[in-house]
């Protein structure tokens, strides 16, 4: 299987999508999604771009193209890979929360990020300490 095949299944499976649902948000038939997931085609640019917005992933995550993290991204990473394992053992409806919240976050920071909204993250930031403050 290709890195792009791969790539796309895990991205599609992560976003909790089957192939027909991609396929109906990108406009084109499940056996098209089947067909690129199989590394037997790949698609031109343009649906390139929109499997990429159905999914939320960047076209260089698809492609295989190398990606240099900023520092905080990569320790994030690394600290998300950390909970790993305390994620494998816990409950079902657990892991189900944590899937959640961890869309919810994304959701929230691509938002933020695109309409430039600070103060929407100062107050992300405020409620997640008063969260953490908590536990």
């Amino acid at each position: 299987m290709s890195d792009f095949a791969s790539r796309l299944r895990d991205a599609r499976k992560a976003k909790g999508m089957t192939q027909q649902q991609l396929a109906d948000a990108v406009g084109m038939s499940r056996s098209t999604i089947a067909g690129y997931e199989s590394a037997g085609k790949e698609p031109d640019y343009g649906v390139l771009v929109k499997l990429c917005e159905a999914l939320s992933i960047s076209s260089d995550y698809l492609t295989g193209a190398p990606i240099e993290l900023p520092n905080r991204f990569a320790e994030l990473a690394a600290s998300i890979y950390s909970l790993r394992d305390s994620y494998e053992v816990a409950p079902p409806q657990m892991r189900a929360l944590v899937d959640e919240l961890i869309d919810e976050l994304h959701n929230f920071v691509a938002a933020a990020l695109v309409k430039d909204n600070a103060d929407a993250l100062k107050s992300g930031i405020d409620i997640l300490r008063t969260l953490r403050n908590m536990v």
